[in-house]
């Protein structure tokens, strides 16, 4: 037999209610709520920059030589702040360099800003080789920030 009386109703409304709300909350000993797991971030796109000399160029008359070289950004995501300093062994003059670089103490030093994922830049310098004797070497490294 079914009871009518609202009062009854009422307190067994607020009675499941209250068990809903426990269980929801995961109270130890009584229905504990299935664990979700927190959805991951997603991680930045990073930029992968890498740069490539070409085969020098020696002058004709044999007393300049001149480097070119290719930086590309291959990640997904953009290098800010990209960098490529430049180190000549032995220290040569430099007569001629692209306008992205700067003369510094160790070497030649190339700010290329921003470089976009999948973008190129290049460069260039020219140094003299008047009074050189035996090899000569160019060194580089490249550094950036991500995004």
């Amino acid at each position: 037999m079914h009871s009518t009386d609202p009062d009854r109703k009422r307190r067994r409304t607020a009675e499941m209610a209250a068990v809903a709300a426990v269980a929801a909350l995961g109270a130890p000993g009584i229905f504990a709520a299935p664990a979700v797991a927190a959805p991951r971030p997603v991680p930045p796109a990073t930029a992968d920059v890498a740069f490539a000399y070409d085969a020098p160029r020696i002058a004709a008359d044999g007393e300049h030589v001149t480097w070119r070289w290719t930086l590309r950004n291959g990640g997904p995501g953009a290098a800010g702040g990209v960098i490529l300093v430049h180190r000549i062994t032995p220290q040569l003059k430099i007569s001629r360099m692209s306008r992205e670089c700067r003369a510094i103490r160790a070497g030649i030093s190339c700010s290329y800003g921003t470089i976009q994922a999948g973008r190129r830049r290049t460069g260039e310098l020219e140094a003299e080789l008047r009074d050189v004797s035996g090899t000569v070497e160019i060194n580089g490294r490249v550094t950036w920030q991500q995004g």
